[in-house]
C-alpha cells in the first residue's frame, strides 16, 4: 500500500470523524449505527496494516522517508477513541430509535401486506416440502422442458397427470428450486396451492393478491400501496380486483422475471378458472407460467403456445420413498432384519402396483409398515390392490376391523373432514369431538391426542405441521368418501348441525357485557365455525328431524333478552346484517322447512325477505313472497308511498325536465345491485317509483340489470309492478328483453300483466326478438298473447323466425295462430 493511499483513507475517516453543527451533526449519528461503521473499522484496519509495514521500513533505515507518519497515525487514533467516548451515549440513543423506526415500519408493512392478502401460501409450500421425502421429485429439474421454461422468459408449462402422480410434490420441488437458484433481488416466485374446499377464500382477487405477497416477500413496495390502503381504511373496504390487478403489475413491471406456479387447477370452480387464467396469462411477457393439474380439463386451447409435460409417479422416487419408510418404522426394519430379502419384494411388489400413482406406493408401504410379522407382510404383498379405488376399499376394511370404539372414533373423523364447508384447524376437529350431547360446556380431559386420530384413520387423514389444518391424504380420498357417504354416513350433516347447536349453547357464550370477539375466538377454537356454519349443516333433509333442535337455537340467537342479545351479536360479527328475529335467521340460512312454520306462527317481517334476497335463496323469497304477511305489508307501503308522493298529472315542462332529469340515488342503487344502498334509501323515504329517462323507475332498471335481490327489495317496499315507462313499457317487458327467468317469473307472481305492450309490443314479442327461448317459454306457459304483433307489420311468429329463435316456443304459436 503506498502513502499517497493511506493518505486517502485517513482524509475519508477524518471527514467521518468531523462533528459537524446541526442538522448534519445529527444526520451523521444517524448514519454511524447504519452504515458508518464498517466503513471506519475497514479504513482503520487498512492504517494498521500501514503501520506494520512502516515499522518494518524503519527497521530497514528508512527513517527520514516516514518520519512523521507514525506520529500523524497516533493523533488520529487518539481522536477517534476521543471521539467514541463523547458520542458513544448519543450514538446508542439513536441506535435504539432506529430500532424502533425500523420495528414500527415493520409491524406497518405487516398489516398492509396483511389488508391486501390474508391468503398467505408460504406456510402450504414449507409443509409440502416437509412432507416430501428428500431427493424425490429432482428428475423433473432435468428434465429439457422444464430447463427451457426457466431460462426462456414469457414461457408457459402444463404439467398434466393422472390422480395421485406426486404433482403437488413436483411443484413445490420446482418453486424450492427457483427460491434458492435465482437472484432474489431481481426476480420473483409465487405459487398458489388450489384446494376445493378453499375455494370461497381463493377467489381470483385473492389469489393474484397472493402471488404479489411472495413477489414482495423482503423486498419494498411501492409508495401507491400505503396511499391504497390508507383510502381503503379510512372506508373501511377492501381492495378491488382491478386495484390487486394494478399493484400486482405495477410489482412485476419492477422486475426482470417473474415465475408463477400453479398447482391443482383441476380442482378450482369451472367457472372461475378461466377467470384467473386469463389474468394471470394477462400479466405480462415476463412471466413464467407454469400449472399442475389433472388430465380431464382443456388448456391447449385456452393458451398459444403451451409446452405439455406429462407427470407420472418416477420408480427411483418410489424406491427412495419406501426406503425412507423403512427407517423410520423400527417394526419393518426389525422383519426386513430377520428377513433381508423382503426389502427387494417389498420395493419390487409396490413399484409394479403402483401403476405411475405416487399416492398409490404411499398407500400400500402404510399397509406394510403396520404387520406384525414377515408371514404377514408377505401375505400383504400377495394381496396388494392394483388400483387405488381398491385401495381405498382395503382402507376402509382395515378400519371396521378395529375396535368398535377406535371404528366410531375414525366415522366420526372422517363424517367432519368430509362434510366440514372449509378445512378444519386441528384445534377445532379435537375439541368438536370432545362436545357431548346436552353438555353446558367443554370437559377438557375429553379432548384427544391428534396421533389416536391419525391412527384409527389408516393413513386417509393428515395434519399438516406448518399451518395445523387436518386434511384427507388426497383429493382422490375425498371422492371416495362421497361415493360411500350415502351408506356409511348417512346421518353426519345432523350430528354436525347438533354439535354445533350443542357448543353455541354453553352457558359462558350467553354471559358477558364487553364482548371481546377476537379473544373468544382464540379462547374457544370451534366457535367460528359453528357461527358460521352450524345452520347451514342444518339445511336441507335434517331440517324435519331436527327442526326441535334448530327452533330451540333460533330462540337462544333472537334477541328477546340479555343472554339471546349477546348470542346474536356473537352470530352477527360472523355474518352481515343478519336479521333480529327467528324467521329472518332461518331465511338468512335458507332453512325453508323451518320458515314454512315461522312465517305461520310470528308473521311476516322484512328482515327475513332482506336476510333471503342477501344470500340468494330464491325458494326462501318466493316463499315469504306468497305469505299473507307480505301481502299486507306491500299494500301498507304502497299506502304510504301515496300519502308522501300523490300522483299528479304532470305538465308539459315537468314532462320535458323529466326526460332530462339525472338518474335518481335509487336508481343508481338498483342499477348497481347495491342491496344496502337500496334499503337505506327506501327507509329514508325517497319515492320508490319515481321515473326519470332513460331508466324509468327503480324497479325497470333492476329488473333491467337482472338484480334479483334488488326486485325483491323494491317489490317489498311497494313497487308499482306494472309502472309503464315509453318506450320500455313494465318492468317485466325490460326483464324478458334482457332474458331474466328468474326477475319474470317473480314480477308474474307479483301481479305482472303478462299482455301489457309497448312501443314495440308485449314481454313474449321482446323475449323472441332476442333469442330469449326460456323466457319465451314461461310466458306462454303463464297464458301470454301468442298474436300479438309485437312491431308493426311483426308478428310474434315473424319476430321468432326472422332471429332463427322460434325452436322453443314456435308450436305453441303455430298452434295458437
Amino acid at each position: 500500500m503506498s502513502l499517497i493511499q493511506v493518505r486517502g483513507i485517513m482524509d475519508r475517516l477524518a471527514k467521518k470523524l468531523d462533528r459537524p453543527q446541526g442538522i448534519s451533526k445529527i444526520s451523521n449519528r444517524l448514519a454511524w449505527p447504519l452504515w458508518g461503521k464498517e466503513d471506519i473499522y475497514e479504513g482503520l484496519y487498512a492504517i494498521e496494516r500501514f503501520k506494520t509495514v512502516a515499522s518494518t521500513c524503519m527497521i530497514l533505515g528508512i527513517w527520514d522517508f516516514t518520519q512523521e507518519m507514525p506520529q500523524y497515525l497516533q493523533r488520529l487514533s487518539l481522536d477517534q477513541m476521543d471521539h467514541h467516548e463523547r458520542n458513544a451515549t448519543s450514538t446508542l440513543e439513536f441506535a435504539v430509535a432506529g430500532n424502533q423506526e425500523r420495528n414500527q415500519h415493520s409491524s406497518e408493512r405487516d398489516r398492509i401486506i396483511e389488508w391486501f392478502s390474508p391468503l398467505n401460501f408460504f406456510p402450504r409450500q414449507a409443509d409440502v416440502l416437509r412432507s416430501r421425502e428428500p431427493g424425490t421429485g429432482e428428475w423433473v429439474l432435468q428434465d429439457n422442458l422444464i430447463k427451457h421454461w426457466k431460462s426462456k422468459a414469457g414461457k408457459t408449462v402444463w404439467c398434466r397427470g393422472i390422480p395421485g402422480a406426486g404433482k403437488t410434490v413436483l411443484a413445490s420441488v420446482i418453486v424450492e428450486d427457483l427460491r434458492t437458484d435465482l437472484d432474489y433481488s431481481d426476480a420473483g416466485v409465487a405459487v398458489i396451492y388450489l384446494n376445493h374446499k378453499e375455494s370461497d377464500s381463493q377467489l381470483p382477487d385473492s389469489l393474484l393478491a397472493a402471488i404479489w405477497r411472495q413477489l414482495v416477500f423482503q423486498k419494498p413496495y411501492s409508495s401507491s400501496m400505503r396511499e391504497l390502503y390508507d383510502g381503503h381504511r379510512e372506508r373501511q373496504t377492501e381492495p378491488s380486483l382491478n386495484e390487486i390487478c394494478a399493484v400486482l403489475r405495477l410489482t412485476i413491471s419492477e422486475l426482470s422475471r417473474i415465475f408463477i406456479v400453479v398447482d391443482a387447477l383441476d380442482e378450482y370452480p369451472e367457472d372461475l378458472r378461466d377467470v384467473l387464467i386469463e389474468h394471470l396469462v394477462a400479466l405480462g411477457p415476463t412471466v413464467n407460467l407454469m400449472i399442475f393439474s389433472r388430465l380431464d380439463i382443456y388448456l391447449d386451447r385456452t393458451i398459444p403456445e403451451l409446452g405439455i409435460l406429462e407427470v407420472l409417479a418416477n420408480e427411483d422416487d418410489i424406491r427412495r420413498y419406501i426406503d425412507g419408510q423403512i427407517c423410520k418404522s423400527p417394526r419393518l426394519a426389525n422383519n426386513i432384519k430377520k428377513s433381508p430379502s423382503l426389502r427387494g419384494e417389498i420395493e419390487r411388489t409396490i413399484v409394479s402396483r403402483s401403476d405411475g400413482m405416487f399416492l398409490l406406493a404411499k398407500l400400500h408401504i402404510e399397509s406394510i409398515v403396520k404387520q406384525h410379522t414377515v408371514k404377514a407382510i408377505r401375505e400383504a404383498l400377495k394381496n396388494m390392490p392394483g388400483d387405488l379405488k381398491r385401495a381405498y376399499d382395503e382402507l376402509w376394511e382395515r378400519i371396521n376391523r378395529q375396535s368398535e370404539e377406535d371404528r366410531n372414533l375414525a366415522r366420526r373423523v372422517l363424517a367432519w373432514i368430509l362434510n366440514a364447508e372449509t378445512l378444519l384447524l386441528l384445534s377445532e376437529l379435537v375439541e368438536a369431538l370432545a362436545i357431548e350431547p346436552k353438555s353446558t360446556e367443554l370437559d377438557p380431559d375429553n379432548i384427544l391426542d391428534p396421533n389416536i386420530i391419525t391412527s384409527v384413520c389408516a393413513g386417509l387423514v393428515v395434519i399438516n405441521e406448518e399451518d395445523n389444518l387436518v386434511r384427507l391424504v388426497h383429493y382422490t380420498a375425498q371422492d371416495y368418501l362421497e361415493e360411500i357417504q350415502d351408506e356409511e354416513f348417512p346421518d353426519a350433516q345432523i350430528e354436525i348441525a347438533r354439535t354445533c347447536f350443542t357448543y353455541l349453547s354453553f352457558h359462558k357464550f350467553g354471559q358477558g357485557d364487553d364482548i371481546d370477539l377476537q379473544t373468544t375466538f382464540n379462547e374457544n377454537a370451534p366457535l367460528e365455525y359453528a357461527l358460521l356454519f352450524g345452520l347451514i349443516h342444518a339445511r336441507g333433509d335434517p331440517e324435519h328431524r331436527i327442526i326441535s333442535d334448530i327452533l330451540s337455537l333460533l330462540s337462544c340467537l333472537a334477541p328477546s333478552t340479555g343472554e339471546s342479545e349477546i348470542r346474536w351479536q356473537r352470530m352477527a360479527s360472523v355474518h352481515a346484517s343478519l336479521p333480529r328475529t327467528r324467521l329472518g335467521i332461518a331465511a338468512y340460512f335458507g332453512l325453508l322447512h323451518v320458515a314454512q312454520r315461522l312465517v305461520d306462527e310470528d308473521g311476516f317481517d322484512i328482515g327475513a325477505l332482506r336476510g333471503a334476497t342477501t344470500n340468494g335463496h330464491t325458494e326462501m323469497v318466493r316463499l315469504l313472497m306468497k305469505s299473507q304477511g307480505y301481502r299486507e305489508h306491500v299494500e301498507a307501503q304502497k299506502a304510504s308511498t301515496a300519502r308522501r308522493f300523490p300522483l299528479k298529472t304532470p305538465s308539459d315542462d315537468e314532462r320535458t325536465q323529466s326526460a332530462t332529469h339525472n338518474i335518481t340515488s335509487l336508481q343508481r342503487a338498483s342499477l348497481q345491485g347495491d342491496e344496502e344502498a337500496v334499503y337505506m334509501l327506501l327507509e329514508s323515504g325517497v319515492n320508490i317509483n319515481e321515473e326519470t329517462r332513460p331508466y324509468g323507475t327503480a324497479l325497470h332498471a333492476a329488473a333491467a340489470c337482472g338484480h334479483l335481490p334488488v326486485v325483491c327489495i323494491l317489490l317489498a317496499h311497494g313497487a308499482n309492478v306494472n309502472a309503464e315507462v315509453p318506450p320500455y313499457g313494465a318492468p317485466l317487458r325490460v326483464a324478458s328483453l334482457g332474458g331474466h327467468t328468474d326477475i319474470v317469473l317473480l314480477l308474474l307472481e307479483n301481479g305482472a300483466q303478462i299482455n301489457a305492450r309497448a312501443q314495440d309490443g308485449s314481454a313474449l314479442a321482446a323475449a323472441l326478438s332476442r333469442g330469449r327461448k326460456e323466457v319465451a317459454q314461461l310466458l306462454i306457459d303463464h297464458g301470454a298473447n301468442v298474436n300479438d304483433t309485437g312491431t308493426p307489420g311483426w308478428s310474434v311468429l315473424a319476430r321468432a323466425a326472422e332471429n332463427k329463435n322460434c325452436t322453443t316456443a314456435e308450436n305453441h304459436v303455430c298452434s295458437n295462430i
